[in-house]
């Protein structure tokens, strides 16, 4: 959700955007209704909340905010909401929110600027976070079932949480508009935007994709190896095509589900009865356990275990996008706690730098760049390559095509969690330039890097390519990140003023220099095919995106969001939302031959 000085700021740069005779109605933004605004009072705290569900039957919470989290979407109109939430003993109460909720409508539209949002009460985020507070209470037993009661101490932490969660960005004044833009835009949907902004067939396809390929990693080494067999018998799972096999079926048994929540019942009789509730219960919460409130920031818990156990052999799927995770993001730190307890001999030092040169971008990376070059006759060398010429400094990977060429860095850092949900505009900065700009004790890091390598290209200095004319190229440089995070709406404006800025103090003065282009490796995966088969070329992909940001209505003429904000979209939103994929067999292939060939069906 968004606060109401982003929507003053964006209001006024739609006015300043585009011409308007009307009221704008933008069903594409929200703002919360809180507590504050809803009963003109200040909000309880944390513990107040605590206290009131203590006395609750849990179990009953738990269900009741699982159903809220599965009809966040449909339900968040305030007259779905109330329809579908309130029994008739709070029918007054009811009628007078949908008073109240006038009243605020007419007070923002007294205050709009002609730009109107919608207010809702319930959203994924707020559900969450409701599911969030209701395990870190502990309760008295007093076990009360009062439905009327229950529903009103559940609106009022879903009011509270809408206050909690939707914090004012701290951004300077004395920045310039855009980039203050950009980092409100980044900071407003940073903690919410990878599971209520994505599609969750597309995540699922990628999940399996990096998983098999992560598998296939780890079992090219010995002590790799070790530690994947280690997990998987902690997962109940005899082999990796299993792992995957159970996740896929459990996601999809929750997608095709049309219910209001998502219950996977065991049958006893079954003959893979035990086998599977040893791996559904390594996938679970139980119902009983206590979890922290500031142990499970950024929901990574249920991030971990997005399965809940609530009666016996019963489990409730709390988010579809957390179950698709497992496959792959919650498997990487699978393995890494196996090599924090695995004998010293096979423990792997400074793990996480191993895995992001050896696999993510030596094998992940790499794997993408073979299938985007394919058999076209273009000069490219990844950096492996280049190592091997003793060339220093050299780019991740380095395609040209006649005169364009096209520098690749790629880095995958991790998207700190308290990052995503503090909303500072300082730590978000000085994270993003430690991280992508340049490390501390003067070390370039991307930016930087592919500055380095234009200079070279422009002054003839570049050894990995002699055949250069620097006077004619046309270069692209393009940095690929790993966390998607990265790439939320407003990174690509802000990583592209740092880029120009360094290009500037060196006074490189070149008009075929292209901006800087920020892409996930998730999106090159998903369209890796299309380069392949030659459905889409490189530098045609690359200068539609760059046209694309500079057009006035890139959507059509009532997508007034997109039409002002795209400007601020990295490559991966123009993708999605402009070019179509015409198949997702070729990534899911190889694994289900995998599958066939264990008697997996």
């Amino acid at each position: 959700m968004f606060s109401q000085k982003w929507l003053f700021l964006l209001s006024n740069h739609i006015k300043n955007t585009i011409n308007m005779n009307n009221m704008i109605q933008l069903k594409s933004i929200h703002i919360p209704l809180t507590y504050q605004k809803l009963y003109n009072k200040k909000n309880p705290n944390l513990d107040k909340l605590k206290s009131s569900l203590a006395k609750f039957d849990k179990q009953i919470l738990l269900k009741c905010a699982l159903t809220l989290l599965h009809n966040a979407d449909s339900w968040s109109n305030i007259n779905d909401f109330i329809t579908h939430f309130f029994s008739t003993e709070n029918e007054a109460f009811a009628y007078r929110v949908l008073y109240r909720h006038d009243e605020i409508i007419s007070e923002l539209y007294a205050n709009s600027n002609e730009v109107m949002p919608e207010v809702k009460v319930l959203t994924k985020h707020s559900c969450l976070e409701l599911l969030r507070i209701i395990f870190s209470v502990n309760y008295t037993g007093e076990n009360i079932s009062d439905n009327a009661s229950l529903q009103l101490i559940i609106f009022d932490c879903l009011l509270t949480i809408n206050d909690m969660t939707t914090p004012t960005p701290d951004c300077p004044e004395d920045i310039d508009e855009k980039l203050k833009l950009a980092y409100v835009a980044l900071l407003n949907i940073s903690s919410y935007n990878d599971f209520t902004n994505i599609d969750t067939t597309t995540n699922f396809i990628l999940q399996c994709h990096k998983s098999r390929l992560l598998f296939n990693f780890l079992d090219s080494q010995d002590n790799l190896k070790k530690m994947k067999d280690m997990y998987l018998k902690e997962m109940g799972c005899r082999y990796w095509e299993e792992y995957i096999f159970v996740l896929s079926k459990l996601f999809i048994l929750n997608y095709q589900d049309e219910s209001p929540t998502t219950r996977i019942v065991l049958d006893e009789n079954h003959p893979s009865f035990q086998h599977d509730k040893v791996i559904l219960d390594k996938f679970a919460l139980m119902s009983n356990e206590i979890i922290p409130f500031e142990e499970n920031v950024d929901f990574i818990s249920f991030r971990n275990q997005p399965l809940i156990r609530l009666e016996k052999n019963t489990y409730w799927v709390i988010d579809e996008n957390f179950l698709a995770n497992r496959l792959y993001r919650s498997l990487f730190f699978g393995i890494k706690k196996q090599n924090d307890s695995i004998q010293e001999k096979y423990k792997i030092a400074n793990f996480f730098q191993f895995f992001t040169t050896n696999f993510s971008e030596e094998t992940l990376f790499y794997d993408v760049m073979k299938h985007i070059i394919g058999r076209k006759s273009y000069i490219h060398h990844s950096g492996a390559e280049m190592r091997c010429m003793e060339i220093s400094g050299e780019p991740d990977y380095y395609i040209r095509n006649g005169n364009d060429i096209f520098l690749f860095e790629f880095k995958d850092p991790l998207f700190r969690k308290e990052d995503k949900v503090e909303c500072n505009y300082e730590n978000v900065k000085s994270s993003i330039e430690e991280k992508l700009v340049h490390k501390k004790k003067g070390k370039p890091s991307a930016i930087e890097q592919l500055c380095n390598n234009i200079e070279l290209i422009l002054n003839d200095e570049f050894q990995i390519d002699l055949g250069i004319h620097s006077k004619k190229v046309k270069i692209y440089p393009i940095l690929v990140v790993g966390d998607t995070t990265f790439t939320n709406v407003g990174t690509s404006f802000i990583l592209n003023d740092y880029f120009q800025n360094e290009i500037s103090n060196r006074n490189i003065e070149n008009k075929n220099i292209r901006p800087l282009i920020l892409v996930s490796i998730d999106s090159l995966i998903l369209y890796q095919f299309e380069f392949e088969n030659k459905n889409l070329k490189l530098r045609n992909v690359l200068d539609s995106y760059l046209k694309f940001q500079n057009m006035e209505h890139p959507y059509g003429k009532n997508d007034i969001i997109r039409n002002v904000m795209h400007c601020y979209f990295s490559l991966d939103q123009y993708l999605q939302d402009k070019i179509l994929r015409k198949s997702n067999t070729y990534h899911l292939e190889p694994l289900i031959k995998s599958f066939r060939e264990k008697g997996l069906t």
